[in-house]
């Protein structure tokens, strides 16, 4: 394995024996990936598999793949020392392509992993993320099982992903806005954030200034428009 591969394999990624999933993301050819993770469930290394390749956003240069595995039944697996089997060199380039762990995917519930994966149109506006791409489809997928894949995509569909929690940046955005919430909606917001009373008080007085700032734009749009 190369200093290369090692460093890219190193980012985030989990430490030692695990029972649980790992997701990862990498940029090798379709069939280099297909066919080392179909070894890896044929040798006995991981469980079952599913990919998909998402084309690039605004913010990314190339192309990637979102993966999961799941380890074998009954077993730990050394997520590291199975990504460490999925490489392809390929001519022209000086780095060898291998797979991304992420320690924070890996942890996460199956299905938030999938509804990402899919950039399910649903679950996106739920976290709170813009994406070029939406739903991806069940064929785009590769899978050691399609049995399996589509049991997983079922559990996806019925499960209720918890709504990303609003941040200080959201609520002063929302009071900007033409949908600004009342005192008593706003308050219950601003404690479902967990904002702390300093920063309440704040929101609450910018509230109060964006309130008076459209009241007179309204006044001015009025005296306007008797004026015509």
């Amino acid at each position: 394995m190369t200093k290369d591969t090692e460093s890219a394999q190193s980012r985030g990624r989990p430490k030692g024996q695990s029972k649980s999933e790992c997701q990862c993301i990498g940029y090798l050819t379709r069939p280099a990936l297909q066919g080392a993770l179909g070894v890896l469930v044929k040798g006995g290394l991981i469980g079952h598999f599913w990919a998909v390749e998402h084309k690039p956003e605004s913010n990314e240069t190339k192309a990637h793949w979102h993966i999961r595995m799941t380890p074998p039944p009954s077993r730990t697996v050394d997520w590291a020392q199975v990504a460490s089997l999925v490489v392809e060199k390929v001519d022209g380039e000086s780095k060898v392509r291998g797979l991304v762990l992420d320690s924070r995917s890996c942890n996460n519930q199956s299905e938030d992993g999938l509804l990402y994966a899919r950039h399910d149109s649903r679950y996106l506006r739920l976290k709170g993320m813009d994406k070029a791409f939406v739903d991806y489809k069940r064929e785009e997928f590769l899978t050691d099982s399609e049995e399996w894949l589509s049991e997983q995509w079922a559990k996806a569909d019925a499960f209720e992903p918890a709504p990303r929690k609003l941040t200080m940046a959201d609520l002063l955005d929302l009071v900007e806005s033409d949908i600004c919430p009342g005192h008593k909606a706003l308050l219950r917001l601003a404690l479902q954030a967990g904002l702390n009373k300093g920063q309440w008080d704040m929101l609450r007085e910018y509230r109060a200034m964006c309130e008076s700032d459209r009241k007179r734009q309204d006044f001015k749009t009025q005296e306007d428009s008797r004026d015509e």
